[in-house]
C-alpha cells in the first residue's frame, strides 16, 4: 500500500512522458466532382523540364474557402545550366556545345547582355522573353565606336 501511494504522489511509477506531436502532414487535396468546377478549362497541358505536368491537369480540386475549382500548376523553376556562347555572346546553348559564330557586332547583340538564357518549358536552352529584351531588340541601343588599338 505505501508503495502504490508514493507511486501516486510522486507520479514515479512507470509512467511515461507525454512524446512531442509529430509534425502535421498536410493531407492531399481531395478531388471534387468535376461537375463543381463548371465548365473544362481550355488551358494548355505542357510538359515541364522536370518531366512534370504544367498548365490545365484536368483535377478538380477542393479550395481552403470550400469552394472547388480546376487545378492550373505552374512548372518548377530549373535552375540554368545552360550558356551564352558565341563570338557575341549572343547565343544560348546547352553547356559542352559551345558555337562558333562569325566575329561581328550588330545593334541588337547588346540586348543579350543582361537578357536570361536558360532552359525553356520544352527542355532545350534559350532566350527567355522579357519585356525588357522585346523593347530593346524592337530598337537596340547604337554601336559604340571604337578607336582601332595603336
Amino acid at each position: 500500500m505505501r508503495i502504490l501511494l508514493l507511486c501516486l504522489v510522486l507520479g514515479a511509477c512507470g509512467a511515461k512522458k507525454a512524446s512531442p506531436p509529430l509534425a502535421a502532414v498536410p493531407p492531399p487535396k481531395a478531388e471534387c466532382d468535376p461537375k463543381q468546377c463548371g465548365p473544362r478549362l481550355g488551358l494548355a497541358t505542357q510538359q515541364c523540364a522536370d518531366g512534370s505536368t504544367g498548365g490545365n491537369t484536368g483535377r478538380c480540386l477542393h479550395h481552403p474557402d470550400n469552394t472547388c475549382g480546376w487545378e492550373i500548376r505552374e512548372c518548377p523553376r530549373v535552375t540554368s545550366d545552360c550558356i551564352k556562347t558565341g563570338c557575341s555572346a549572343a547565343i544560348c546553348a546547352d553547356p559542352g556545345n559551345d558555337v562558333v559564330s562569325t566575329c561581328e557586332m550588330k545593334p541588337e547583340y547588346a540586348c543579350y547582355r543582361n537578357a536570361a538564357c536558360e532552359r525553356q518549358p520544352n527542355g532545350h536552352c534559350g532566350w527567355t522573353p522579357s519585356v525588357g529584351l522585346t523593347k530593346c531588340l524592337a530598337s537596340p541601343p547604337p554601336l559604340k565606336a571604337t578607336q582601332p588599338p595603336q
